[in-house]
């Protein structure tokens, strides 16, 4: 083959795999700079850098200088406990509470306390509740499940109120073994200042739009470093809807208990 028509084939390869790409986001409706976080976006050739990857975007990142969110923040919603075969070719599979038919979007990053840093994103169109992707920068890393905080995000109804930003209780597994969240879900959190502790509650959201009564708490003792994650576990969550109502309530030292923060989530 003449080089002309080799750079032709190659070429056309790279068209194809381009259009390929293309087709993909946008049967979910983004592109690739929608898609991918541009402060951590690495197009240098870095093998394992973080960047678009077929349908989603992955890899590993330096940490932007921008300052943490403020206040209290949930960094994971998922059941994490299990493992897969880091030297194999399992594939990695997330499976979330389901939602309406809308966007779900995908997060999954090292917990703060990770040196490693690694992000995942991914966007799925409702009303699908499963994701899996070949795992392979995963492995080549080497990270295990219990470094990851995972945020799925939807838009369910309650009644026939859309409640988009709502968080969805996520399980990890591999290849076809997702397991159950026998123990309930952990609950990530990560504050911006010292901490004497923290307290987590729960409680279901009725029909119409009320909360229910019969709230699970917990209270997580200090002291709590700030932009660290600090784990919750209220056991398994229900609600008659799904929906719950989640509030955070942080103590500095020698202040008062902050304001509560509220967050809505989808259980199994």
């Amino acid at each position: 083959m003449s080089r002309r028509s080799t750079k032709s084939y190659q070429f056309g390869k790279s068209l194809l795999a381009f259009c390929a790409i293309a087709h993909t986001l946008a049967a979910y409706g983004r592109d690739a700079a929608e898609l991918c976080d541009k402060q951590i976006l690495n197009n240098s050739g870095d093998s394992f850098g973080y960047r678009l990857r077929g349908d989603h975007c992955e890899g590993e990142y330096k940490q932007p200088t921008a300052a943490s969110p403020l206040g209290l923040t949930i960094i994971s919603f998922a059941c994490t406990g299990t493992t897969f075969d880091l030297n194999g070719s399992s594939k990695p599979v997330l499976m979330w509470s389901a939602a309406a038919n809308a966007p779900i979007s995908i997060r999954a990053d090292t917990l703060p306390e990770i040196r490693l840093r690694y992000r995942l994103d991914a966007e799925v169109s409702g009303p699908s509740a499963r994701w899996t992707w070949n795992g392979d920068v995963w492995r080549a890393l080497s990270i295990s499940p219990d470094e990851i905080g995972i945020v799925i995000k939807g838009r369910p109804k309650l009644g026939s109120i859309d409640l988009p930003g709502t968080l969805l209780q996520a399980r990890l597994g591999s290849g076809n073994s997702v397991p159950d969240c026998p123990m309930g879900p952990n609950i990530v959190i990560r504050a911006d200042r010292k901490l004497t502790s923290v307290d987590v509650c729960a409680v279901p959201l009725l029909e119409n739009g009320t909360v229910g009564s019969s709230p699970l708490c917990q209270r997580i003792a200090g002291p709590l470093a700030p932009n660290k994650g600090v784990s919750a576990n209220l056991g398994v969550l229900r609600s008659p809807t799904g929906i719950m109502r989640l509030s955070l309530v942080g103590t500095s030292p020698g202040s008062a208990p902050s304001e509560p923060r509220f967050f809505r989530i989808k259980v199994d």
